[in-house]
């Protein structure tokens, strides 16, 4: 008995221990909520700049130079708990490169979690340790940023691509960062060209910086909010289990308690016929 009342006291604790783990993650998601709603709009309001300048001057996306390497940066997760998030991941990974029979790319893991996934791999260029909070977003995206402009001395011309966790429908959301600006159809918002303080080239190129380091933001805080919603989803699971867990011990308990006071009954029981059963055959003869 006293073995079982110790592992609902050890249950309660480890529930009490997941339960914070939850709502930090909840608190994290609200978080990461407000930061993307901004990055989102700033992003789309880049796209339109870009689309806007580049109908009237199209030859700095013609002439652009094929990459030499390929790029992938790997957005897993830096803590656990969260599943199978990183094994999707690199599953995902395996696979577009399969369909698309291209050659193994540049891998940059972010995370601690996924970062022990491929410990093996030869084509990882560098370790980064993942945000544990959102607020340590911004200084890891300096050392991919850091490390993608290494590489682009290296190699040259380089195509560049980010592999996360979409929160939408729970799919692997695959996104071109360089080349930018891919695939852009709108038409100007105005009919004559903008006019710029400064010359069109040096313009682009700090429009190709701000557009690639705020996309790498709102990437981030995708992966973040989607980590930690697997995470909740995750905690549930496992508080749930810990109170079946728990309800099963307890029950155990009951009946261990109620074998004891059988037990205990039974004994009292046979104490009280014990002196019946010695003095039913004695004759006690009384004499005045």
């Amino acid at each position: 008995l006293r073995e079982l009342k110790t592992q609902i006291h050890q249950l309660d604790e480890i529930k009490q221990i997941m339960s914070s783990m939850k709502t930090l993650a909840y608190l994290e998601v609200r978080k990461v909520e407000r930061l993307l709603d901004n990055s989102q709009k700033i992003v789309e309001e880049l796209e339109k700049i870009a689309a806007d300048f580049l109908y009237f001057h199209p030859t700095f996306l013609t002439n652009s130079k094929p990459p030499d390497r390929q790029i992938w940066i790997l957005l897993g997760s830096e803590r656990g708990f969260c599943g199978d998030f990183n094994e999707k991941l690199l599953k995902e990974l395996n696979k577009h490169l399969s369909d698309t029979g291209t050659e193994t790319p540049i891998l940059i893991p972010v995370g601690q979690r996924i970062c022990s996934l491929t410990t093996e791999d030869s084509s990882v260029s560098k370790y980064i340790s993942g945000p544990n909070v959102v607020e340590e977003i911004t200084n890891v995206l300096k050392q991919v940023v850091n490390q993608i402009s290494i590489l682009l001395q290296q190699f040259g011309s380089l195509s560049v691509s980010a592999m996360y966790h979409n929160i939408n429908n729970g799919e692997i959301e695959h996104r071109s960062l360089m080349p930018p600006f891919q695939g852009l159809a709108r038409k100007p918002s105005y009919p004559y060209p903008p006019l710029l303080n400064i010359d069109p080239e040096p313009f682009f190129m700090e429009l190709i910086n701000q557009y690639v380091l705020l996309t790498l933001h709102e990437i981030a805080y995708v992966s973040q909010m989607a980590e930690n919603l697997d995470r909740i989803q995750h905690m549930q699971g496992a508080i749930q289990h810990l109170d079946e867990k728990t309800s099963e011990i307890i029950r155990k308990r009951n009946s261990v308690r109620q074998e004891e006071i059988v037990e205990e009954i039974e004994i009292m029981l046979l104490n009280s016929s014990m002196p019946k059963k010695l003095c039913g055959n004695n004759t006690f003869i009384s004499v005045n």
